[in-house]
């Protein structure tokens, strides 16, 4: 993203794909997650901690 001149933005996984998302856009509201999905689980699977 650096390259690209993506700066303010973050890496998000939407509909399949993983894209470059505004850190404005991101930070706006509440995502909740569901803490039984797959990639919850597949990131406490390799140690990434949710402080749960």
């Amino acid at each position: 993203m650096v390259i690209q001149g993506k700066y303010g933005e973050m890496v998000a996984f939407q509909d399949h794909d993983i894209v470059s998302v505004p850190l404005s856009e991101a930070t706006k509201g509440q995502n909740l997650v569901d803490p039984n999905s797959f990639l919850v689980q597949a990131a406490k699977g390799v140690g990434i901690s949710f402080g749960d």
